[in-house]
Order: C-alpha cells, then sequence, then structure tokens
C-alpha cells in the first residue's frame, strides 16, 4: 500500500495513473519505459480518480465518489490492482477523514491487495505508520524565496503540507 500526500497540482494523480499503464503494458507483454520492473498479473485494474456529477441520474459528485468507491470495494480481489485518489474530500474533514480511513483499513484488513491512496488527510500519514503493508511516501517538492517548486518526483515519507494557498498563488488566485 502506497500512501501519497504531496502538494496540489504535484503529480499524485498522475503517478497513480501512471501505474494502471505500466500494468497494462506489462500484461499486454508490451515494452515498459522502465529500467526494471517486477509486476504480478492482476484480474483487475479498480481505479477511483477524478470528480464528476451525475446529473442525468441525480447523484452529486461526492454520491458519484461513494457509489464508486463502494463498487470498487465490493468487487476488488486480493489478485486486483487499485487506486484511490481523494477519498472523502466531498464531505466534511470529520467524515471524509472517517471514510477515508475505514476504506483504507478495509483494504488492508480484508482485501490485502496492492493499493495506491492518494490523500491530502495528512492524518492518515499518522495513523498508518509502520502499519504492516503501508508506505508513507510524497511528491517532491521545493520551496524557494517564498515560492513553491513542484518536482514531480515520488520519494520516501509522508509531506507535511498540501500548500493549497501556495498553490492557489501560483494559480494567479
Amino acid at each position: 500500500v502506497l500512501l501519497i500526500t504531496g502538494p496540489n497540482a504535484s503529480g499524485k494523480s498522475t503517478f497513480a495513473r501512471m501505474c494502471c499503464v505500466a500494468i497494462i503494458l506489462a500484461q499486454l507483454g508490451c515494452y515498459l519505459p522502465a529500467l526494471e520492473a517486477t509486476l504480478t498479473v492482476f484480474d483487475q485494474i479498480f481505479t477511483r480518480i477524478g470528480a464528476g456529477d451525475r446529473l442525468f441520474s441525480d447523484q452529486s459528485t461526492f454520491a458519484v465518489e461513494l457509489s464508486e468507491t463502494a463498487r470498487l470495494v465490493k468487487y476488488s480481489t486480493s489478485d486486483s490492482f487499485v487506486v484511490l485518489d481523494e477519498l472523502g474530500r466531498g464531505t466534511s474533514t470529520f467524515d471524509g477523514i472517517s471514510i477515508a480511513t475505514s476504506v483504507l483499513e478495509y483494504f488492508i484488513n480484508k482485501i490485502k491487495c496492492p493499493l495506491v491512496f492518494c490523500t491530502h488527510y495528512h492524518i492518515l500519514t499518522q495513523q498508518f505508520q509502520g502499519v504492516g503493508p503501508v508506505k508513507n511516501v510524497s511528491m517532491k517538492y521545493l520551496i524557494t524565496e517564498n515560492k513553491l517548486l513542484l518536482q514531480h518526483e515520488l520519494i520516501d515519507g509522508p509531506c507535511p503540507s498540501s500548500f493549497g494557498c501556495q498553490v492557489a498563488r501560483m494559480c494567479g488566485l
């Protein structure tokens, strides 16, 4: 289980998507853009990435997130590869952390499959520090002259902040 934190816009979701693409390429027998890779065969790849509502079926963005997560939890096996990105962000902080924590615990204790879990809930890195298969990693960044520089590189250890205000400034807000 990779528990990924890091600044907004630093590449967490892109890294998770790259993992899925690499698995698909490997299972097809294609060339992988890597120096070395050891991958197993997966029965399915499940992802929960992005946000969007389904107005035609009267589902809010949060309802879509939860129904997709429920489906993913129901059908994942120990031979699946799963990506969960920003689970629980569509509700209050306390509820979101509770949902993210319980789903992460369920995957660790029941499903036991490879999981990439991207989050801005930094408390999860403390809650799951040293827990079995969980590895805290983050996206590299630099701060120079009060500016945030995103490095788009995965490194060991949790990130101390999401740097939301700095990213907002970078975006012109």
